[in-house]
């Protein structure tokens, strides 16, 4: 019974992170990188990351291309406009009883105010 109450005690939450555990794909991928192809120890230097050689100016024309090919990808939708209708007109109706403009308030609290409509209501039926 002890263990079974310990247990509970330090049991984690489903999806939090241990930090106590260890990673054993990040330690091989770090593994992989301090070891040379001749099994020599590397200090895990950066990795040389290829860059796009520079050839001369650029000239007019490639700068109108990338400046056209630019103004594309900032006009361009990542969803589709019947997808965004879809949803707004599916949240709008999911939610429009508590909307007031849409749907008229029933009585007011009677308690509150000075309006008795309610409790008429209740008295004829």
């Amino acid at each position: 019974m002890l263990h079974y109450i310990t247990f509970n005690l330090f049991d984690f939450q489903p999806g939090t992170v241990i930090t106590t555990e260890i990673d054993y794909k990040k330690l091989k991928r770090y593994k992989e990188l301090a070891t040379l192809a001749n099994g020599d120890i590397n200090s895990l230097q950066p990795l040389q990351i290829p860059v796009k050689p520079n050839i001369g100016k650029p000239t007019v024309e490639s700068i109108k291309k990338e400046i056209t090919a630019m103004r594309l990808k900032l006009d361009r939708r990542n969803i589709k406009l019947s997808k965004i209708a879809d949803t707004y007109i599916t949240y709008f109706e999911q939610y429009a009883e508590y909307d007031p403009f849409f749907t008229p308030p029933e009585f007011s609290n009677p308690w509150l105010l000075d309006n008795v409509e309610v409790w008429d209501c209740d008295k004829h039926s």
